[in-house]
């Protein structure tokens, strides 16, 4: 009897230590705890950083965790993605789903200046929004006909972040037989701020 519950409790550990418990429950709890404790502001941050991770690595799962889809094209537009997404927004009401992000990725991130969020959070220095609400940059690169320009602006419950380039004067002096230097745009990304999460709202393209 002895040896036949002393089997029954070895195999009860066995099978314990074969299968432990997800961790999951456990992540989800420290994620969640882990912004206990800051300001509105510190929360921003740590947000702002999570996204700019995301750009940074290419991480197409993290970045649609940014999106409410479908995005309607009136947000966020995008044409001449190739027959196929063109037919596929068409049939979903001139919107793009989250399928269609994922698909056609790496053709939206070079479509949408990805690169110039990177660019963006290597110049800025995102800690300064504890003090302050706007956050701006201007890369001129010598003898270029483009300067590049960068900002941050938090206002209320919308987060504004916008990137893009503007004729170097210097340079078109010292070229000024050129016709055009520098092809301007400005790209600007509107995101809702609830305390907790950002969530793009819209993006509008000047130039």
């Amino acid at each position: 009897m002895k040896k036949l519950i002393t089997v029954m409790v070895i195999a009860a550990i066995f099978m314990a230590c074969s299968n432990p418990k997800k961790p999951q429950d456990t992540t989800k709890v420290a994620k969640e705890q882990s912004t206990e404790g800051l300001t509105d502001k510190e929360k921003l941050i740590a947000e702002l950083n999570r996204f700019k991770l995301a750009v940074q690595t290419k991480d197409k799962n993290e970045i649609t965790g940014f999106f409410i889809f479908p995005v309607a094209d009136s947000a966020l537009t995008v044409y001449d993605m190739g027959d196929e997404f063109d037919k596929q927004k068409v049939e979903n009401g001139n919107a793009i789903t989250k399928k269609m992000f994922i698909d056609n990725f790496n053709s939206l991130y070079s479509y949408l200046d990805f690169d110039e969020f990177s660019n963006l959070f290597r110049y800025l220095k995102i800690n300064e929004i504890t003090t302050r609400n706007s956050l701006s940059y201007e890369h001129k690169p010598k003898n270029e006909g483009c300067y590049y320009t960068y900002h941050i602006d938090v206002k209320n419950t919308e987060v504004t972040i916008s990137y893009g380039t503007n004729t170097n004067d210097e340079y078109f002096k010292k070229h000024s037989d050129e016709a055009e230097v520098c092809s301007e745009y400005l790209s600007i990304w509107v995101f809702d701020w609830n305390g907790k999460k950002l969530v793009f709202k819209k993006q509008m393209v000047a130039g």
